[in-house]
């Protein structure tokens, strides 16, 4: 039987191992990006009856998404709003009332994802 060559393993090693050591950095750079969590975020204070502007990133592209509105008192409600196909988000909010509102946001299996908080004063 013909026994292979190695004179072209040494010149294979030379081109493998860095684009190996690349691919596997290009890996690794894109799971983290991945991992990262989105953030929501906008004013703590806010006035009650004007529109105060909130806004995310990192978010699934294009992805079906729920501000959950947390007013005083604890009564909650849930306005639909879809990512932008770069994963961001702006959802505008009036308070109807004076106190603390939480607003988080939620993907379309209900999971947290981002929260934010507003203190509207009269």
């Amino acid at each position: 039987m013909p026994q292979q060559s190695d004179s072209a393993s040494p010149l294979l090693s030379r081109f493998c191992r860095p684009l190996n050591a690349f691919l596997v950095c290009a890996a690794l750079s894109l799971s983290s990006a991945a991992l990262a969590a989105p953030s929501f975020s906008g004013p703590s204070v806010g006035k009650v009856s004007q529109a105060t502007v909130f806004s995310g990133k990192g978010f699934v592209p294009n992805a079906a998404l729920t501000v959950l509105v947390k007013r005083p008192g604890g009564a909650e409600a849930g306005f639909s709003a879809v990512a932008t196909p770069e994963g961001a988000l702006s959802y505008s909010f009036v308070p109807a009332a004076s106190g603390v509102h939480a607003l988080t946001v939620t993907d379309s299996a209900g999971r947290s994802l981002a929260t934010a908080v507003l203190n509207a004063r009269p």
